[in-house]
């Protein structure tokens, strides 16, 4: 087993090089101080924005004729603020940095992710 443990950790740390190297230049304790300060309104804003989801996706789904096209505007207005307010919040707590701005897309995906879902289950 150490033979073939030894065969590997070079390759694995060839393969890897670029991994650690961007590990090291991610600044993660201002994401630590804004979550020390900001904590309670990122879970109330996280927590609360899958569950509003429903009401656009409900939007969607009664508009259902061909010529529904305000079922599917107010759709599209009501979907915006759930979708942008708490991508927005996680930037400005990051002060716009390079991981707050992947956290946010990445939340953005998730609540995209979310209202398909709830699309599919209604």
């Amino acid at each position: 087993m150490t033979a073939i443990t030894h065969r590997f950790i070079p390759l694995i740390r060839k393969r890897f090089t670029g991994f650690s190297n961007w590990t090291k230049d991610q600044n993660f304790k201002s994401i630590g101080i804004a979550m020390e300060a900001y904590w309670l309104r990122f879970i109330i804003v996280s927590c609360l924005s899958p569950v509003f989801l429903i009401i656009p996706a409900f939007m969607f789904k009664l508009a259902t004729e061909p010529f529904s096209v305000l079922g599917y505007l107010l759709g599209t207005v009501l979907l915006i603020p759930w979708l942008l307010i708490p991508t927005l919040f996680i930037q400005n707590i990051t002060n716009h940095s390079k991981t707050g701005k992947v956290l946010s897309l990445l939340y953005l995906s998730l609540m995209v992710l979310i209202f398909i879902l709830w699309l599919i289950f209604i």
